[in-house]
């Protein structure tokens, strides 16, 4: 690729881009929904390091939700992946946005060079670039919040492209750079580098395979030495890239075996699977709706594939993209296919959960074929007009199809959604585009341009209509008079909501802390208590506590009785609610819109000295992320309303003392008569151990292109 191209590349890509533009300091919505994972998880934890670091500590463990979790080893801290680090700089959601868009630009370009190193022409390997970063499945977890999986899916190309470029010379440069990719990838989310690894696992077999399998018996014993070989670059790949996630993959082992995700079933597992009834919309966009289930390719690529389903040419040169759009597709149906319950009984996939992200890897593959199918065009490669006909006709079956069943609904219903009547009129003019390279009458550069522009044109109306943009005002109005009012009261407390009355990212605005919270994983001990303090069934997995009942959110725990005692241990001083709670212990105290502020008479202070059945505050002397220092006068047992987890330690008078588990969640010291100095401080072995083995890995993979440029030089 010469300068120029790669001046162009960058230019339509920024202009792609550039769609996003006005909205760089805004928060990301699904159109359809009020609620976002940015403003859930992605900002409050993006504001608590900010204000952790400015405040002169790494916070290992945080007090903002669930009573407080270990921050390092929760994968949507963002903690250990460097290029996230770009969003400390700015406020509010730009440096999210920002991190994204640059995401986006890496994946274009990516999958721009994966294409050249195919073989296409690099006319059609922009417009597949173009495509990938355009593509609706990765706007709408764009628009879910899911900013972790949106940038780490953008690596995947690049996986491929270095397995491709380097996979079959000498040397363990391919090896070196797929660890690095794969364990920056596993920084970012842990979820989706189990996906890009398998993918990336079966490419390079399959590459493997096509270099040697014809000379297996000829040469046997060159074979299984060149499978031995492959084996052990595959295994040293992958031990890096553990090595370099290390500083995530260790922490969140260990909490993860301690929490409801280590409950799932393998029903379970496969909860979140693509329902039949979605493949509709391949044909028609799914404008807002569940990020997880959008599917649409985009009438382009939807017809270039179509268009070669009949031709044993692709099949034979692109087989291994038949093969993982095949297999990613079944995988993403769950337990309408038999192996997939199978599959979902190995250990691990309790972490994965929604097999319909596998559908990233389909529209890849999509991508890949439907650019193969343009080059034949483009290179006028066909050799007779039967081949043109079988492919106008292919796709004219799925143009006429999306017309009669878009008329069909019409005539029965009396009306057609928007998306049917997008999809049909995108679909034809896509067809009249196709028909015209097909015959010759669009050529070259001119015909690629055309398509690019449709393409462009239906992808960006798919992705505008399918996200709202929500300005950071209009976010942090959510809550903000209850939480105004909670922030100006005394003393160290927290709240409870048992109906999101208290948005997290309002919460983290105004400093609160909350026992609730949504967080994929939350420790066992704590969902358990919860349920008794609640009165909300926990029975079933769910992401939030308290869980949440189908319908208004607002309104599903209003039968639920909280108790006022058990919540008091939690140091819930405050319970926030959209309806009337009548419980003993609650009193109401005032009221903003249908929000009701309760005052809990039987709160606990956030630390106590416990003997003989009586209670006396203890004083919090200071108090940091990862360090909490108290006073306390004995005899009895100290008590700090914080949870149990392995790494805590305690210091006694600075004499190190051994930590009890009180009620089953919180920690405890046990003191003798007079005033104390109680210092409790989170040490976890599992992130120091992370942290130097990841160093260990990058460094290295330093040392080797160090020695690799210095044996070329010599060369």
């Amino acid at each position: 690729m010469t300068k120029p191209q790669k001046l162009v590349a960058l230019l339509v890509f920024l202009l792609i881009l550039g769609l996003l533009l006005p909205y760089v300091d805004q928060f990301a919505y699904p159109a359809a929904s009020a609620y976002s994972d940015v403003t859930i998880s992605h900002y409050p934890n993006l504001l608590f390091l900010q204000r952790s670091l400015a405040g002169g500590s790494i916070p290992l463990w945080s007090n903002t939700i669930l009573s407080g979790y270990p921050f390092a080893a929760n994968p949507l801290s963002g903690m250990w992946y460097p290029p996230l680090w770009l969003a400390l700089i700015f406020q509010g959601a730009t440096g999210l946005n920002v991190v994204v868009a640059l995401h986006l630009l890496l994946g274009a370009y990516g999958m721009l060079l994966f294409l050249q190193e195919e073989g296409l022409p690099y006319e059609i390997a922009l417009l597949g670039g173009a495509a990938f970063q355009l593509m609706p499945k990765v706007q709408a977890h764009f628009a879910a919040g899911h900013i972790t999986m949106v940038c780490a899916v953008m690596w995947t190309p690049w996986l491929l492209w270095i397995l491709k470029r380097y996979g079959g010379k000498r040397g363990y440069r391919a090896v070196v750079l797929s660890g690095i990719i794969l364990g920056l990838t596993a920084l970012m989310d842990l979820r989706w580098a189990a996906y890009a690894g398998a993918l990336w696992a079966a490419y390079s077999g399959w590459l493997f395979a096509e270099r040697v399998w014809g000379d297996w018996k000829k040469d046997a014993a060159g074979f299984w030495k060149a499978a031995f070989g492959w084996c052990l670059k595959t295994g040293i790949a992958v031990l890096l890239a553990l090595g370099i996630a290390a500083p995530q993959f260790l922490p969140l082992m260990a909490f993860s075996s301690l929490t409801t995700r280590n409950l799932l079933t393998s029903a379970d597992n496969l909860s979140f699977a693509l329902p039949l009834e979605r493949l509709i919309s391949l044909l028609f966009p799914d404008m807002g709706g569940y990020a997880e289930f959008v599917i649409y390719p985009g009438a382009v690529m939807l017809l270039l594939f179509v268009g070669v389903l009949l031709d044993r040419k692709i099949w034979k040169n692109k087989a291994f993209w038949f093969t993982a759009l095949a297999a990613s597709g079944m995988y993403a149906l769950g337990d309408v296919v038999v192996l997939n319950r199978l599959i979902a009984r190995l250990p691990g996939f309790s972490l994965l959960r929604v097999p319909s992200r596998a559908l990233f890897i389909s529209n890849l593959a999509m991508i890949v074929i439907a650019c193969e199918a343009l080059t034949g065009i483009f290179r006028k490669s066909m050799p007779s007009e039967k081949e043109k006909k079988v492919r106008i006709l292919s796709a004219a079956v799925v143009v006429v199809a999306a017309v009669m069943l878009s008329i069909g609904l019409w005539i029965m219903v009396g009306e057609i959604p928007f998306e049917m009547v997008y999809g049909s009129a995108v679909l034809v003019a896509a067809f009249v585009l196709l028909v015209l390279l097909v015959q010759g009458v669009l050529k070259g550069q001119a015909g690629i341009a055309v398509l690019i522009a449709l393409l462009v044109l239906d992808f960006g109306t798919v992705n505008h209509s399918s996200t709202a943009f929500w300005s950071f005002e209009k976010a942090a109005a959510q809550g903000a008079e209850a939480a105004a009012y909670l922030a100006g009261q005394e003393g160290v407390f927290r709240v409870y909501s048992p109906s999101y009355s208290l948005p997290q990212h309002t919460a983290a605005l105004y400093g609160l802390e909350l026992a609730d919270g949504i967080d994929p994983l939350q420790l066992q001990a704590y969902s358990a208590y919860m349920q008794a303090a609640s009165g909300v069934d926990s029975s079933v997995y769910s992401v939030t506590i308290p869980a949440f009942a189908e319908g208004e959110v607002s309104q599903a725990n209003k039968d639920a009785v909280p108790d006022a005692e058990l919540l008091g241990k939690l140091n819930v001083r405050y319970v926030a609610a959209e309806f009337d709670l009548v419980a003993p212990g609650l009193v109401p105290i005032v009221r903003f819109g249908e929000t009701r502020i309760y005052e809990n008479m039987k709160a606990y202070p956030r630390a106590w000295v416990q003997a003989n059945g009586k209670i006396q505050p203890a004083e919090l002397a200071a108090r940091q992320p990862n360090q909490i220092e108290l006073r306390a006068n004995g005899p009895g047992m100290v008590v700090i309303s914080e949870m149990a987890y392995p790494g805590w330690e305690v210091k006694v008078d600075g004499t190190a003392a051994e930590i009890e588990t009180v009620d089953g969640l919180f920690r405890g010291v046990k003191v003798s008569t007079g005033s104390h100095e109680v210092e409790f401080s989170f040490h976890p072995g599992q992130v120091y151990a992370g942290c130097g083995v990841g160093l260990a890995s990058w460094g290295i993979a330093g040392l080797y292109f160090i020695f690799s440029r210095r044996k070329q030089r010599m060369a």
